[in-house]
């Protein structure tokens, strides 16, 4: 493992999404909702907010749906992410604690 915050080594993988979708919040949110919302006929989202702007801004987000391109980039992306966590050892906080 490298000495790098997780914090900034998830930005640091999350570079292709932004580079493709754009930098801020408000993009990413989009991709990650949509992706979430595409990947199956009876999908759901619940989305966790603090205040009401987060809520405003998550229904600003909709906007247009992923194209089946993006479908396949956010996917090849979040596999590359994930396989480079699992090689690391790396876990979410969550996973920590969990039962085997």
């Amino acid at each position: 493992m490298t000495d790098e915050r997780p914090i900034t080594s998830q930005a640091r993988r999350l570079r292709p999404l932004r580079e493709r979708f754009g930098t801020s919040t408000s993009d990413l949110t989009r991709v990650a909702l949509h992706y979430c919302l595409q990947h199956a006929d009876n999908a759901a989202v619940l989305v966790g907010f603090t205040t009401p702007e987060q809520v405003a801004q998550n229904l600003k987000t909709i906007g247009e749906p992923l194209s089946p391109e993006d479908i396949d980039f956010v996917r090849e992306t979040a596999g590359r992410l994930q396989q480079q966590l699992d090689a690391a050892g790396e876990v979410f906080v969550d996973e920590k604690d969990a039962p085997p």
